[in-house]
């Protein structure tokens, strides 16, 4: 075992619940946004069975959840089954946190389906001129104003937002959506580009890198492709090399 990198697996175990039993039990955390986050997970992630798991939910009596977790884990089932109003109605009963980032985004999402875009965007607007670069309140803001057809207000926002936060794929995404909303088929190719590199799809970045070469007619700009174009070879070659040498 000492020759090993790494502990085997049978003493990590031990380690681990020794470890364990050092600590005193904890009770579990009332914040709002601890409950509201692990609604999120159990529902969209843990790949419960929706039918059952709402059932227990209702049946409040023998649930050991919390209000906060309960109405929002409803209302995200009710979203995944497309009933809108239902969902609506169970974020109605979080109005106390309806400044929440959970339940916002959720009700940015739910208020698009039902045609009432333009309230959540206005929340999202205020929200969005004190914390611009907020993750959560700039793409859903900008999400919001791609929805109510105003393209150019959102690809503002997500080209500062990618400026800062040039890793956020899901930004890439609805930038380029935004582009292709405008028209831009240009800044949309960059966009797509961009995107591709983060998902380590060098060969589709390339191509749409060197589409942009033949679209975009401006010096600048195609002195950046070119950059960029190069970077992206860079980081193919790196990878295949990784690669390579763990065969």
């Amino acid at each position: 075992a000492m020759l090993v990198d790494h502990p085997l697996s049978n003493e990590r175990i031990s380690l681990a619940e020794s470890r364990i039993r050092q600590f005193k039990s904890k009770r579990p955390s009332r914040n709002a946004s601890f409950d509201l986050c692990k609604a999120r997970i159990d529902v969209r992630y843990m790949r419960f069975d929706l039918k059952s798991f709402k059932q227990n939910l209702l049946q409040a009596s023998a649930s050991k959840a919390n209000s906060t977790y309960r109405n929002y884990a409803l209302a995200l089932i009710a979203y995944e089954e497309k009933n809108y109003n239902e969902a609506a109605g169970y974020l109605a009963s979080l109005a106390k946190l309806s400044r929440n980032i959970f339940v916002l985004d959720l009700k940015t999402d739910v208020d698009l389906k039902l045609g009432r875009g333009a309230q959540s965007s206005a929340t999202l607007a205020s929200l969005y001129q004190k914390r611009p670069l907020d993750e959560a309140v700039a793409l859903n803001y900008a999400n919001a104003q791609l929805e109510l057809g105003n393209s150019r207000n959102a690809i503002k926002i997500l080209e500062k937002f990618t400026r800062k936060k040039p890793q956020n794929l899901t930004a890439w995404d609805l930038l380029a959506e935004a582009y292709q909303k405008a028209g831009n088929r240009c800044s949309l190719l960059q966009a797509q580009g961009e995107a591709a590199t983060l998902k380590a799809q060098y060969n589709v970045a390339i191509g749409k890198l060197n589409e942009g070469l033949n679209t975009c007619h401006d010096s600048y700009t195609r002195e950046i492709l070119k950059a960029k174009i190069t970077k992206v070879n860079e980081l193919r070659n790196f990878d295949e090399g990784i690669n390579q040498s763990m065969r």
